[in-house]
């Protein structure tokens, strides 16, 4: 598999370009600042989620999950 020069697979990379493209169409009818806090919520959420029904690192603690995203 190609990867970019950040070593970062290409299909990582579209699927990114694909919230961009919404985010953009979004734009013309909300305004970048309303649509940048509605992303930073929707991944806030989704991120929650994501902890919430984890497979792996089942003894992550609440707090050591907040750590991690705050420190990203």
């Amino acid at each position: 598999m190609p990867e970019t020069r950040h070593n970062i697979p290409p299909e990582f990379l579209d699927a990114a370009d694909q919230f961009v493209q919404l985010a953009n169409k979004m734009t013309d009818e909300y305004g970048r600042g309303w649509v940048a806090a509605a992303m930073m919520y929707a991944t806030a959420r989704f991120n929650a989620f994501a902890w919430l029904t984890r497979e792996e690192r089942l003894d992550q603690t609440l707090d050591q999950a907040a750590a991690y995203y705050a420190s990203e």
